[in-house]
């Protein structure tokens, strides 16, 4: 059974903004409105103008591969997360592990020559103690000092010996914990295997999906469908009512040019003209190689993530200040609607989904619904990037 996710405008509401003077008549009209929305661009029949049953199982198809790639991927991408902490923490109680060691050899090696002086004093005999004038009370504090300082010396070795051994103990847990998340990975990674000729078969259901829809819908069409889409999108989620944000977020304008959503190679420009000059780019294109990460912009909010047809995995970050930024084509979304987002954190990884021909992610900058030129926002490329 194909499996659809909805995207519930309830669950934006209730977690990222709260009503200014609309009333809850206005909230349940724009959460019917943001539902009918979604069934719309999911609707082929909508896109194309006409019913064609093939063409809607193929697409069906594709959506169930995309989100079972984007799960895998997910899956793999925390998981050698967590392996770098693990592995990070076991390498900083190795250094401390040695660094104890080479302590207590230092305290051992203080103790021995006390515990030689020590001995060299008890022998001292009477006739020698006559001879020297010396005072044998004296001797006898010297003794006991000595005595107190190695008592404290052989206290000091046995607690270094115990930190080392629950240090040892400490490491060979998280070593276990490790070895375990490198299973768990190999695990995943020969899942990737099988969801590679899975892939396959999605190149497959593509190329018919790209020659139903050269068929039907030239380039200039399915151009301006996708904008057509993101434009339905993000009109829905800026509508004129008056809401004001819960969650206090600097403006996008305050984070220009610290993030960029990708490190890849851009393909196309704001304003570029595609399909022979007839439909003009409202975003960018970066070329990426597959399972790179997906940088969030700025700090913000997630106000939509799902998939979208024609667009493929989409998420929308919302900045405050009625910016918006997209990604869409991911193959995978790490966040989900009402998650807060910082700047350059990891929120996806870079994909073809939605039937898209290149790898890559495609990303957009909205303010009031109107898109702006992403690259002049993001200015130089820099080393946060």
């Amino acid at each position: 059974m194909v499996r659809t996710r909805r995207w519930h405008a309830a669950g934006i509401l209730a977690c990222l903004w709260v009503a200014g003077s609309a009333a809850g008549d206005d909230d349940a009209s724009l959460e019917a409105s943001l539902e009918a929305l979604v069934d719309e661009i999911n609707s082929i029949e909508k896109w194309l103008g006409r019913s064609d049953s093939e063409l809607q199982a193929l697409l069906d198809d594709l959506e169930v591969s995309d989100e079972e790639v984007s799960e895998l991927g997910a899956k793999l991408f925390e998981a050698k997360k967590e392996v770098n902490r693990t592995e990070n923490l076991i390498w900083d109680l190795e250094i401390r592990e040695q660094q104890l060691h080479r302590d207590r050899q230092a305290a051992w090696k203080h103790s021995s020559v006390q515990f030689r002086n020590a001995y060299h004093l008890s022998r001292t005999d009477s006739l020698k103690i006559v001879l020297n004038q010396e005072n044998p009370e004296h001797l006898a504090r010297v003794l006991k000092y000595s005595e107190y300082y190695n008592r404290a010396l052989v206290a000091r070795l046995k607690e270094f010996r115990s930190i080392e051994a629950e240090l040892s103990e400490t490491i060979s847990g998280l070593k276990e914990v490790r070895d375990r998340l490198l299973d768990r990975i190999m695990e995943l990674e020969e899942s990737r295997k099988r969801f590679s000729a899975r892939r396959d078969e999605r190149q497959d259901v593509i190329s018919s999906y790209n020659r139903e829809l050269g068929s039907s819908a030239g380039p200039a069409q399915r151009r301006a469908s996708t904008r057509a889409t993101l434009s339905s999108v993000v009109g829905a989620l800026q509508s004129d009512q008056p809401f004001q944000r819960t969650m206090p977020a600097p403006p996008l304008g305050t984070s220009q040019g610290r993030f960029w959503p990708v490190e890849g190679r851009q393909l196309t420009s704001y304003g570029e003209t595609l399909a022979g000059g007839r439909v003009a780019s409202e975003g960018a294109f970066f070329q990426a190689d597959p399972g790179t990460p997906v940088f969030s912009a700025a700090d913000g909010a997630v106000v939509f993530s799902d998939w979208i047809r024609s667009v493929g995995l989409l998420m929308v970050i919302d900045h405050g200040d009625r910016y918006l930024s997209l990604y869409g084509s991911c193959d995978s979304l790490f966040k989900g609607i009402g998650d807060v987002v910082e700047g350059g954190e990891p929120i996806g990884l870079v994909g073809q989904s939605g039937g898209q021909a290149r790898v890559g992610v495609y990303f957009e900058i909205r303010r009031r619904g109107r898109p702006l030129d992403p690259t002049a926002w993001l200015g130089t490329r820099n080393s946060s990037s």
